[in-house]
């Protein structure tokens, strides 16, 4: 088995990936039978994985090391191409529920399926497209401003969980110590992690009003699976 650091990272080709993921939609779409609908979802299914197993690799080693200017680069990269990848996605939702054999894949694959099929279309529009990017950079900027800080402790640079392992220390002054330190880490940036958090907040709201949502949390519960 491969351990995590050997899996190869390559940056989705998304012109490529819009095109072979159309081509799965139009499939779908003239599928004369079960099996040509299934073998359409099937290659649907490998595309998706493909790109979100690059999403998955990018993002995990941006937070093993947020200096690392590459990754950098690639979370920038996937902040505005998950929407855009949602957005294209609701053409395979619109074909998936109208298929004539609905009956038979939800036979094959379970109804949750179909359900949650139904649910991705009431969460995603071009309206929102925009504000889903700003909600990425600002998570982004978020996790930095957090990650960027760090304190001098007991002869050692500590971030955040460098101190978690002081507090946890059999010694109750090093804890209590440890804990003071990460409490000052937390006071000295809440004024920049309240500001983006704020922003977060506002054009969450905002986006569950443009998909038709009384408010944050109708969009956000059924966003989680709930």
């Amino acid at each position: 088995m491969e351990k995590f650091k050997d899996l190869p990272y390559k940056r989705p080709d998304m012109e490529q990936w819009k095109e072979d993921y159309l081509a799965c939609v139009e499939e779908l779409k003239n599928a004369k039978t079960f099996e040509e609908a299934d073998a359409a979802l099937q290659k649907n299914d490998v595309l998706m994985s493909a790109f979100e197993t690059a999403a998955s690799l990018a993002y995990v080693r941006n937070t093993i090391n947020m200096k690392d200017e590459f990754y950098d680069g690639e979370i920038a990269f996937f902040n505005q191409a998950e929407p855009e990848a949602e957005l294209l996605m609701q053409q395979g939702i619109d074909a998936l529920l109208a298929s004539p054999f609905r009956a038979q894949i939800e036979e094959k694959y379970g109804a949750q399926m179909l359900k949650d099929a139904e649910v991705q279309k009431t969460l995603m529009n071009e309206e929102v497209l925009e504000p889903l990017v700003q909600v990425n950079n600002l998570c982004t900027d978020y996790a930095k401003t957090a990650a960027g800080c760090s304190v001098e402790f007991m002869g050692e640079e500590c971030n955040f969980y460098g101190l978690l392992r002081h507090m946890q220390s059999t010694d109750r002054e090093e804890r209590k110590a440890a804990f003071l330190a990460w409490a000052k880490l937390y006071e000295d940036v809440s004024g920049t992690l309240d500001e983006q958090y704020g922003q977060m907040v506002k054009i969450r709201c905002e986006i569950a009003e443009k998909l038709g949502f009384a408010n944050v949390l109708e969009d956000i519960y059924p966003a989680r699976g709930r």
